[in-house]
């Protein structure tokens, strides 16, 4: 018996141990120990935003068409012979000048073909015959029609030809005393450039060579006229008015 109870006396102290051990390891739970570590993300990129690219300039396929051509002109060849059959170069009455052109017309089968009307009015400097002369003047005007057609990307930059006819008068004028000299152009031709920068607005760089003979000087007719030649060169600002 004695036996008996030293032995569940030393069962009892060892249980006792062991829950105090076991008691003792255990903590509380901490602040820190309870927290969970949030995993490390990788910032957002910012939202996409969507910029439509720029609108660019679109050619209409009809429309109005004005516009104005500031131009230098220089003449060459002759106007008429003397009363000894010698040529009466152009020279001798006008010398280079400058003007403007206006212009009007329609621009039509896609933008491409550009019929027009125009009227043109150069202030010239005076020839030999009235050099030193202070009341001396010199002008010539141009009434006409034509076609002009436009190559290539019209909506950014085309070649341009154009031909045109016209009739044309060239006037000298000192002190009281008025002269003329009158004749049809059927033979205009330019080459240039259309550059494009608005829906409805050009600028147009143009050479424009012209050779035609005078008809009338004075209101008498020229009989057998030579030929006389215009290089022009202009640039001229366009709009394309109620264009579609």
């Amino acid at each position: 018996m004695n036996y008996l109870k030293r032995l569940s006396w030393v069962l009892c102290l060892y249980w006792g141990a062991m829950v105090s051990i076991a008691g003792a390891g255990e903590r509380p739970p901490s602040e820190h120990s309870t927290a969970r570590a949030e995993p490390y993300r990788l910032p957002l990129p910012p939202a996409y935003e969507y910029a439509p690219p720029p609108m660019l300039p679109r050619a209409p396929h009809y429309s109005i068409w004005v516009g104005v051509r500031p131009a230098l002109v220089a003449y060459g060849g002759a106007f008429s012979r003397d009363q000894e059959d010698r040529l009466e170069t152009t020279g001798n009455f006008v010398n280079t000048g400058g003007g403007l052109q206006i212009d009007i017309g329609a621009r039509v089968w896609t933008g491409q073909v550009v019929p027009f009307l125009f009227g043109e009015y150069h202030w010239l400097g005076v020839g030999r015959r009235f050099e030193g002369m202070a009341d001396a003047s010199a002008y010539d005007r141009v009434l006409g029609g034509g076609f002009r057609g436009v190559f290539g990307d019209i909506d950014r930059g085309g070649l341009i030809l154009e031909y045109s006819i016209g009739h044309r008068v060239v006037g000298i004028n000192q002190s009281n005393d008025k002269g003329k000299l009158s004749g049809f152009e059927f033979l205009r031709f330019g080459l240039g450039a259309e550059i494009r920068f608005t829906d409805l607005f050009t600028l147009s760089p143009l050479v424009s060579f012209i050779a035609a003979s005078m008809n009338q000087q004075e209101g008498q007719s020229i009989q057998s006229a030579p030929y006389y030649y215009v290089l022009s060169v202009a640039c001229g600002a366009h709009f394309d008015l109620f264009g579609k």
